[in-house]
């Protein structure tokens, strides 16, 4: 008997996540299939938070005892990036040597390991893809993200860890990056850090995006207080999925929305435009191109 979990197109609209959700809750619901079959048929596009999530169902199928099996990969564009990216290869699957000139490829980490991360952030996420940044800058991005990835195995008590992928869209001069974990949540660390177990969902991340604090011990530096300035600026996004609450940081300010979709994990997604402009901190003054 099988479980067969339909990807469908996943773009990166809430309405997106809400079908990965969904099929989060199909797995974590089922107790009697001994395989899931990760079936393509639907799927014409498939965005990098839709590669890291469905990597992220299979090592959670795996870890519930069950086999899995990757269908229908009948669209060549998806086949061939699932191949080039990592994907495939994760899987013990068929997939191509001649990684992606615009793939970050996909990544898992069991357990914490930052300079490794670091690496990976640095080499496929930031470096030749069409934004410049300060050596500063780019530091204080990095340690963001790698806040967040630390969270997973410090508090979020993932049992199959992180997953990571991204991509560099050149039509769209966009870069994006994805974290994906299948732990407790964001909200449910607040609540325990803050020994307040009825906190709602909005009202934990409003938390998490006040300067100063954090769920991690010791005090926190500005590096969320200076990424979320930095989004803005460059017309980026900060996207947390986190419970049944979604926020966001853009151009456009900060916004917190319950939804009716649930998922006890957390994903993080960044995008940022590559626009070719240099962008430093604003104590970095020695020079007159765009910066903040």
């Amino acid at each position: 008997m099988e479980l067969r979990l339909k990807i469908p197109r996943i773009n990166d609209d809430p309405s997106d996540y809400d079908v990965l959700f969904g099929l989060w809750e199909q797995l974590a619901s089922d107790e009697t299939h001994q395989t899931v079959v990760l079936d393509f048929a639907q799927c014409d596009f498939l965005r990098q938070n839709g590669v890291a999530f469905c990597l992220g169902l299979a090592r959670l199928a795996q870890s519930y005892g069950k086999q899995i099996a990757v269908e229908n990969l009948l669209n060549e564009n998806v086949a061939i990036n699932l191949r080039k990216n990592g994907f495939m290869e994760a899987l013990g699957l068929p997939y191509d040597r001649y990684p992606s000139s615009t793939a970050v490829p996909v990544r898992e980490d069991v357990c914490r390991n930052v300079e490794p991360y670091i690496n990976y952030l640095d080499k496929h996420w930031l470096t030749g893809r069409g934004i410049s940044l300060s050596a500063d800058l780019k530091q204080i991005i990095l340690s963001t993200v790698v806040e967040a990835y630390t969270n997973v195995f410090d508090h979020a008590r993932s049992r199959i860890g992180a997953f990571t992928c991204g991509q560099f869209y050149p039509r769209l001069e966009e870069l994006a990056l994805t974290l994906v974990d299948f732990g407790i949540g964001i909200p449910a660390t607040v609540r325990r850090r803050l020994n307040q177990p009825d906190l709602n969902a909005e009202t934990a991340m409003r938390w998490v995006f006040q300067e100063g604090n954090t769920t991690q011990d010791g005090p926190r530096g500005n590096g969320l207080k200076i990424l979320k300035q930095f989004v803005k600026q460059n017309e980026g996004s900060l996207d947390i999925y986190s419970e049944n609450c979604h926020a966001r940081i853009s151009a456009r300010g900060e916004r917190f929305t319950l939804r009716g979709r649930k998922f006890i994990g957390t994903v993080v997604q960044i995008k940022l435009k590559s626009d070719d402009k240099f962008y430093s901190l604003s104590s970095e003054d020695d020079s007159d191109e765009l910066f903040f």
